[in-house]
């Protein structure tokens, strides 16, 4: 795993691709093809490796009001707890169906459905709630000089999808190019899978006293 910046990795390129020549593909269009190869990157890992990129945040709700606004990184978001001193007490997700249940009323907030502008809670708090939301964060935006590491085979990832798209540019693209793509993208699955990955959460544990964990889910 390497820790690069932007600024290394448009350097690889222009290396690797014999583009020393900034006046043909500036370091301005080499950046934002960079972004996109590496937004693609994250959803790779995301996809094959899921909860990988999962962090948490914390938001307020605000009295008499029907929806909090979720962290403004959130791309995806996997469940919201409403925290209660030491506790958390997790949220129900509910569908537009379900939006009338509740119907006026105000209090504890006991469920929420997402929406544009955040998350609709259920019923409209009476109060202040601390609220803890679990989620996979919008891919991370590369600055010039911060060098970073992120995953396993990341940068040849990254300039391999850049350089398919120079290559098209200039009209020399080749099969090298897609085959150097495709085993770089197999490196980073195969690296994903590598790694060791919770057991899969709709398999939702049951506690009995005479029975043991296989045979519970057996019964089941």
């Amino acid at each position: 795993m390497s820790a690069l910046s932007r600024a290394t990795i448009r350097q690889m390129i222009r290396d690797r691709g014999d583009y020393s020549n900034t006046r043909k593909f500036t370091d301005t269009y080499l950046n934002t093809e960079i972004q996109t190869a590496f937004n693609r990157f994250w959803g790779i890992v995301e996809e094959a490796h899921q909860g990988w990129w999962d962090t948490e945040g914390s938001i307020s709700t605000v009295a008499s009001t029907a929806y909090v606004a979720l962290p403004t990184d959130a791309k995806v978001v996997k469940a919201i707890d409403r925290v209660e001193g030491s506790d958390h007490i997790p949220m129900d997700q509910v569908s537009l169906s379900e939006r009338n249940r509740y119907g006026s009323s105000t209090g504890t907030p006991l469920a929420y459905r997402l929406s544009s502008r955040g998350a609709e809670l259920y019923p409209t708090p009476n109060a202040i709630y601390s609220l803890r939301v679990m989620y996979t964060p919008k891919p991370a935006t590369l600055d010039e000089s911060t060098a970073r590491e992120w995953y396993d085979g990341w940068e040849d990832f990254i300039i391999a999808k850049v350089m398919i798209e120079l290559r098209t540019r200039d009209r020399t693209i080749s099969q090298d190019d897609f085959a150097k793509l495709d085993m770089a993208e197999k490196a980073l699955r195969a690296s994903t899978s590598a790694r060791r990955q919770q057991e899969p959460e709709y398999l939702a544990l049951h506690e009995h006293d005479d029975t043991d964990l296989y045979t519970d889910w057996i019964r089941r």
